[in-house]
């Protein structure tokens, strides 16, 4: 057995999910913390300058998260098209 199909394959079933995966919880933790700045930012509903500060802190996590996912995806393509791999790129 050749290692570009069990390659192809293994890239296929766990490493694309799983990248798909760690950036959708990114993308929520992201938009957890905008909708909780907002909120707090009004001042009403009893949400103190703890919340807000919560909130930049998701935003920030989420965008790190969301950076880091795109570049693992980006070395990800570089090493499939250095060694010749097939896979489908993401939708």
């Amino acid at each position: 057995m050749s290692i570009g199909p069990f390659l192809n394959s293994v890239s296929e079933v766990i490493i694309d999910p799983f990248i798909r995966l760690l950036f959708a919880v990114a993308m929520i933790v992201f938009v957890w913390g905008v909708v909780q700045y907002v909120i707090s930012g009004k001042g009403e509903g009893g949400l103190t300058d703890n919340d807000r500060l919560q909130g930049k802190r998701a935003i920030m996590w989420g965008l790190i998260g969301m950076f880091i996912m795109g570049s693992v995806y980006g070395i990800v393509q570089v090493l499939i098209g250095t060694f010749g791999i097939y896979s489908p790129s993401f939708p």
